[in-house]
Order: structure tokens, then sequence, then C-alpha cells
């Protein structure tokens, strides 16, 4: 069982694994435009059709909740826990 972390060290985690979306990005738009990436230490672990399929996995393979769902999309904005990458208009 993976011991539960600090609110700052899950904050970390987030930054961390948002700079790391931004650059992996360009890479995976074409093919995964639309679905989710469960991040965990700057990697995109597993990609999901939806935030919910995401988040169940996530909570259920990393217990001590170090992890992000980033959305796979044009525009990355960071919102917190969920950092989302949408349209720009």
């Amino acid at each position: 069982m993976n011991t539960p972390i600090t609110q700052e060290q899950r904050q970390r985690e987030i930054d961390a694994n948002f700079e790391a979306f931004q650059d992996l990005l360009p890479k995976i738009l074409d093919h995964e435009r639309g679905r989710f990436a469960v991040m965990r230490d700057r990697k995109i672990i597993e990609v999901f059709d939806t935030a919910g399929d995401a988040l169940r996995a996530a909570a259920m393979k990393f217990e001590d909740g170090r992890y992000s769902i980033q959305e796979i999309t044009d525009r990355v904005i960071g919102l917190g826990y969920y950092s989302y990458a949408v349209p720009s208009r």
C-alpha cells in the first residue's frame, strides 16, 4: 500500500506532470486527441476515453494520490488536480 502524500507533495506532482505533459503534447495530440492521460513521475502511464475512467484507474493504482489527469487537446491550461488542454477559440 502506498503512503498518502501531503497537499504540497501532490501539488509538486501536478506541476511536474503538467510541465512534462506540455512537452509531450505535440507528439501525442494527433492520435490521442480528446482522451485523458493519467500521469505520474512526469510520464504518461495510461490513456483513457473518459476523465471518469482515468480517475477511477489512477485512484485504484496510485492509492497515495500522487498522479494527475490531463485532457489531450489543442491548448494547454493548468487547472490543478485535473489539468486540461482545451481548444483555443
